[in-house]
């Protein structure tokens, strides 16, 4: 069973895949098709709580005792099983362990992991536990039609390791820049952890992703340009072993605010980027819209006669603007510099250590663009003269107007994507307080476990960027709870298509007109593909389950339960498997007649991680692990492997998907 904040997602793709599945039946009939008579594997039954993860937990013991019994290679290790029966995700119990052994006394800091799986987060997963020697095994994804016959062979099976030694190295290279810059040490500890941390703003599995960060748009790349910003001024690191600094984080979204003003300047049609090497500020654009006299100070007005007489003449060399210009004024020199096609760019003189401002002549002038100089020059002669006062006055309105475009836009966002009303600041205050609490709820989940087991994130969406403020006003405080029950975790996440996975009394709610939860189970509903490319990637917006009118519900009809049923409903524990060879009885094959019983030598008892009692939880390295050059053998590392680097744009493909 998952903490709820996951059964949303788990909600959220099952009613996507029941919903593609009808409809993809309704088109194969519309063209005549024969269906198969059989009914398809519902892939929903691997659920917990379900008929066919009792099976297979069964299944697993029987493999696993075999293995030890007859194997020699599995007699010297240990095999923990922890199934669909004890709540927590697989992977989680698998950092639990991680986590608990770390932190006792004779952990071996160069021990070995190898995870398997094909989500992505078990990369984040790998790097906080800050275990170099760790390795992720997946099987190779293939899209399209396959041009080979499928032997079914599992030995053709191809396999990835991925190396988070090598990746831990990788992100090393990318910050370690920031050594000379930073006022307090460089600890790359530190620094995937804050990494970590900034790869939650672009999705994961509890949290939407924040408005137009895309990984398949460079959101990642902008992570990283923004991190190096904002570090060497913060003081310190942001994320503190799963602790959040809520004044560094907010550092972070100041600086991400420039992006989401970018995303609106680009959205607005009263603010579209013009073409060009360099973007025309938003005066401008309102003045041409609306045939304003172009105005500037003396100073432009000198700098204006300045550029006059280098694009009438046959310059010799660049224009130099010197370093004790205000940023209105070096923002003139840009803008006209851009209008009149010409190259410009700001270079530091050690000298006078000042910022230089130079412009030159485009090597592409032609016919055409003189036409277009002379065309702005003539605008600029006949500008208006103002004083510095007047100008701040123009400024102003231009800003005032420029927020008012900006605030609507969020509120045509928030209005659009999640009916909330901007004006109401309970509202902006509950969903931004939400957004806050979910990144603190899924760090302590990687960090340290569950926090709270009832707690979601109650939107489809995120905030903008620019609401993210005053983020000391949240006080963040969870309460552990206790998971869902099996069925209810099941009702909780199967669509009505997937109603023979559950009890039979149980059925009643999803299909009958006077089910109390009825509107748990929409038929159709809205996908919203929010900026993603690929279809699976929408937004499914159904309704979120309210667990008390939920669990009411089910107790009305919980004594209809069979006894295996009531069994099946509750929680189980894990088991450790070690081979003896004193031990020598039958165990029964869970499919008989599709696999013998065998002659057991394994010892199965009850699993229980090592106490915490007195002992605090490892963060950072251990003492005594060994990197680099001295690294494990097996684990590779750039210390040890002969190779070039390039900083390049270079094209991926993933999953079919372009970047």
């Amino acid at each position: 069973v998952a903490p709820r904040a996951k059964m949303n997602q788990q909600r959220s793709r099952r009613f996507r895949t029941a919903k593609d599945a009808a409809e993809a039946i309704k088109k194969a009939q519309a063209r005549g098709e024969d269906l198969p008579e059989e009914e398809p594997f519902d892939s929903n039954c691997i659920t917990p709580g379900t008929e066919f993860m009792k099976k297979l937990s069964k299944q697993l013991e029987y493999f696993i005792i075999k293995k030890v019994s007859e194997d020699a290679n599995w007699r010297d290790i240990q095999i923990v099983l922890s199934g669909h029966e004890v709540p927590g995700e697989g992977e989680h119990k698998i950092m639990e362990y991680i986590r608990t052994a770390k932190a006792q006394p004779d952990y071996n800091p160069n021990v070995r992991h190898c995870l398997y799986g094909l989500d992505a987060d078990l990369i984040m997963l790998g790097l906080v536990s800050h275990d170099p020697h760790f390795a992720l095994l997946r099987e190779e994804v293939t899209f399209g039609p396959s041009k080979k016959k499928k032997s079914g062979r599992i030995e053709e099976q191809n396999f990835y390791l991925m190396h988070l030694s090598i990746l831990r190295e990788y992100l090393d290279l990318e910050f370690s820049a920031l050594r000379d810059s930073l006022p307090f040490e460089y600890n790359l500890e530190r620094i995937i952890d804050d990494f970590i941390l900034l790869a939650l703003f672009v999705g994961n599995d509890f949290l939407p992703h924040l408005p137009s960060l895309h990984i398949a748009e460079g959101a990642l790349g902008l992570m990283f340009h923004v991190y190096k910003k904002i570090l060497p001024l913060a003081g310190g690191y942001i994320n503190d072993g799963g602790l959040m600094d809520m004044k560094r984080l907010e550092m972070v979204f100041n600086e991400l605010t420039y992006f989401e003003r970018d995303v609106f300047e680009d959205d607005s049609e009263d603010f579209k980027w013009l073409k060009g090497k360099q973007r025309v500020t938003i005066e401008k654009m309102e003045r041409e819209r609306k045939n304003k006299i172009l105005v500037m100070t003396q100073k432009q007005r000198e700098i204006y006669e300045q550029f006059k007489e280098f694009v009438d003449s046959d310059p010799q060399g660049p224009l130099d603007f010197p370093p004790d210009f205000n940023a209105r004024d070096r923002k003139f020199v840009q803008d006209l510099a851009a209008e009149l096609y010409l190259k410009s760019a700001i270079t530091y003189h050690e000298h006078d250590e000042g910022k230089h401002i130079y412009v030159d002549v485009d090597d592409e002038s032609d016919d055409e663009i003189n036409e277009r100089r002379t065309e702005v020059l003539a605008r600029y002669e006949k500008a208006e003269v103002v004083d510095e006062d007047d100008l701040e006055t123009i400024a102003e309105k231009e800003k005032k107007k420029y927020d008012e475009k900006f605030n609507e836009w969020k509120k045509e966002y928030y209005m659009n994507k999640m009916q909330l009303d901007v004006e109401n600041s309970d509202h902006m205050d509950k969903i931004v307080g939400s957004y806050i609490e979910g990144l603190q709820w899924v760090l302590h989940y990687y960090y340290n476990g569950v926090a709270s087991w009832g707690w979601f994130y109650p939107y489809h969406y995120s905030p903008k960027i620019s609401d993210l403020h005053d983020l000391d006003r949240f006080d963040i405080k969870f309460e552990l709870g206790t998971p869902f029950k099996p069925f209810e975790q099941l009702m909780g996440v199967l669509p009505e298509g997937s109603k023979k996975l559950l009890p039979e009394p149980f059925q009643f709610f999803m299909m009958d007109y006077n089910s109390p939860i009825k509107d748990f189970y929409p038929k159709d509903f809205e996908l919203d593909q929010n900026g993603k490319k690929q279809g699976w990637e929408a937004v499914v917006k159904i309704p979120f389950i309210d667990e008390k009118r939920l669990i009411e519900a089910l107790k009305s009809r919980e004594d209809r339960l069979t006894e295996e049923e009531k069994e099946r409903n509750g929680f189980g524990e894990s088991f450790l498997f070690t081979y003896d060879s004193s031990i020598n009885t039958l165990h029964e094959s869970p499919l008989p007649g599709v696999f013998p019983s065998i002659r057991s030598h394994c010892k199965v008892e009850s699993f229980h991680l090592p106490t915490l009692e007195g002992l605090k939880l490892v963060k950072g390295l251990c003492d005594g692990v060994q990197l680099g050059i001295k690294a494990m053998a097996g684990f590779p590392s750039l210390e040890t492997i002969s190779h070039t680097s390039a900083i390049m744009q270079h094209g991926v493909n993933v999953f079919n998907s372009e970047s």
